[in-house]
């Protein structure tokens, strides 16, 4: 059975954040919800969210490679900072619904990103990022999984404050 993950990765400000940036959810009615940065960023993040969430992804299939365990299937988040290095540090499950496996397999796939230091704007320094990444065996269960992180993301919008200072990235 092909084994399928879906990833999307979020960074979140810890403090208020002087530039505006790309973000997309969906409304309660289905339609998308778009905020753009100033003219010229929005371009530039979109290609940064592309890059790091297909790295992301590499990371997360070598990590299937090397799995000596079932697969695991749930949403991992994942909250983490950057060093001066642009390597994560201070990482922390935020939600886990695919166990200890998914949860060790996010984690090693994040720390071995390199395309995280890129993200235009004001730079990582004070900024709290977070992976969104599901794990599914079948498109049917990776659907379900989506709808449940979009309403998982939902939430965390209509809740405000530094929570909804987020770029989505990913699908």
């Amino acid at each position: 059975m092909h084994y399928i993950v879906k990833t999307s990765l979020a960074a979140a400000s810890a403090f208020a954040l002087t530039a505006t940036f790309a973000a997309s959810a969906k409304a309660p009615t289905g339609e998308d919800i778009l905020v753009n940065s100033p003219k010229g960023m929005a371009k530039q993040m979109e290609s940064w969210r592309q890059n790091a969430t297909r790295d992301l992804n590499r990371k997360l299939e070598l990590a299937d490679r090397f799995r000596k365990t079932a697969r695991p299937q749930g949403i991992v988040q994942v909250r983490f900072e950057l060093d001066q290095d642009g390597r994560a540090v201070n990482m922390w499950t935020q939600s886990n619904t695919a166990g200890t496996s998914g949860e060790k397999a996010a984690k090693w796939a994040i720390r071995r990103m390199r395309s995280l230091d890129d993200a235009p704007g004001a730079g990582a320094n004070g900024r709290t990022f977070q992976a969104n990444i599901i794990f599914a065996t079948s498109l049917r269960q990776k659907e379900q999984l989506a709808a449940k992180l979009g309403k998982m993301e939902r939430s965390r919008l209509a809740a405000g404050g530094a929570a909804d200072a987020v770029v989505i990235l990913g699908s």
